[in-house]
């Protein structure tokens, strides 16, 4: 926090840029709002509208775009605050801390080993982009809830982890691909058949979030699938993978090359997860990164914060190679001090 708060005057009394984002007269919380920080409050202000903007900043954007999980924790929290922006800033953080405990406790039941639990929570922190988990976005909400739901799958508490996913899916579309470990976690149990049939039932509960919000922005905009249509708009659109990847090398601009090369590494650990961790972990990982990334590199870094399986992995290489791990805490750590400056100032990237 005192390194976003000093970069920031730094860089805004020394540079011509204009920052736009001015959510409250406190600085210390307001560093912490960026990009689409206005919509998560405007939401928790407002609620939702079906207008189309037509400011040139966010021209034919939408504020449906966002899932309501979030927002909505917002506007419950101001109740008590009086103070949207601090209420934001109080669910990430305390969803990050929560978010750890089930780590922890997650990576102690599947390995028998605190002190790899411990590494695995250090490198959740130390992880390049884990700045944004104190921002107001939803990747803190997000992964307590993920995690959460992996924890009680182990647990075999089925009912839990398949509430946990609900809420998961009502924070971000990726939530409803909980369902997929939740079935292999199921089906490779060794209960009896009929008992799998039910247990997987369960799996029901995930995508229900997602369909709870399409009806509701059915009927707010006539179409239940417009918060999926609206993506467009942020020039997302569906493609290749690959092409978007070697395109950003191939870019002019400093933050495509960045974030092509930012994607390609954590795929690189995503693949070789294959060979160190359990089915369900693994193929989570694979493709919580390839979901946004069908649609472009913009926020790759940010979106990497969900494959919560690669700080797993990164405790099972510190384990087996300490001097390796070493290396790698420091150098996640370097890293997202300078990506924090560039966050909190609002040069573009990450996003």
């Amino acid at each position: 926090m005192l390194l976003a708060n000093v970069s920031f005057s730094l860089v805004q009394n020394s540079t011509t840029i204009d920052y736009v984002w001015n959510y409250t007269q406190n600085k210390t919380l307001d560093v912490w709002g960026v990009w689409d920080t206005g919509y998560y409050l405007d939401i928790a202000a407002n609620g939702y509208s079906s207008a189309i903007s037509t400011r040139p900043e966010t021209l034919n954007q939408a504020n449906y775009a966002f899932f309501p999980l979030y927002p909505l924790f917002i506007r419950f929290v101001d109740v008590l605050t009086n103070d949207l922006v601090l209420s934001g800033f109080l669910i990430s953080n305390i969803s990050t801390f929560i978010a750890s405990i089930f780590l922890y406790k997650l990576v102690s039941l599947e390995f028998n080993d605190d002190k790899m639990a411990k590494t695995a929570v250090t490198f959740m922190y130390f992880f390049p982009t884990a700045f944004v988990f104190t921002s107001l976005y939803t990747e803190s909400l997000f992964l307590m809830l993920t995690i959460g739901a992996f924890y009680f799958l182990k647990k075999k508490n089925y009912p839990l982890a398949g509430i946990l996913g609900f809420f998961s899916s009502l924070t971000r579309l990726t939530g409803i691909l909980l369902v997929i470990p939740f079935l292999i976690d199921v089906f490779n149990s060794e209960q009896k058949f009929w008992d799998r049939v039910k247990n997987g039932i369960y799996a029901a509960l995930i995508p229900l979030g997602t369909v709870v919000y399409s009806w509701y922005v059915g009927s707010l905009t006539g179409d239940v699938l417009a918060f999926l249509k609206i993506q467009q708009n942020w020039g997302r659109k569906i493609g290749n993978p690959l092409a978007y990847i070697i395109d950003g090398i191939n870019s002019n601009l400093v933050q495509h090359h960045f974030t092509s090369w930012f994607t390609v590494l954590v795929l690189v650990l995503a693949v070789l997860s294959f060979f160190y961790l359990k089915e369900k972990y693994s193929v989570y990982t694979f493709y919580i990164l390839l979901t946004p990334l069908l649609t472009g590199i913009t926020s790759m870094p940010r979106y990497a914060l969900s494959a919560f399986p690669l700080f797993i992995f990164l405790a099972l290489v510190a384990r087996k190679y300490p001097t390796l791990g070493t290396f790698i805490t420091y150098g996640a750590l370097l890293t997202q001090g300078i990506m924090l400056v560039f966050w909190v100032n609002g040069f573009d990237l990450l996003m």
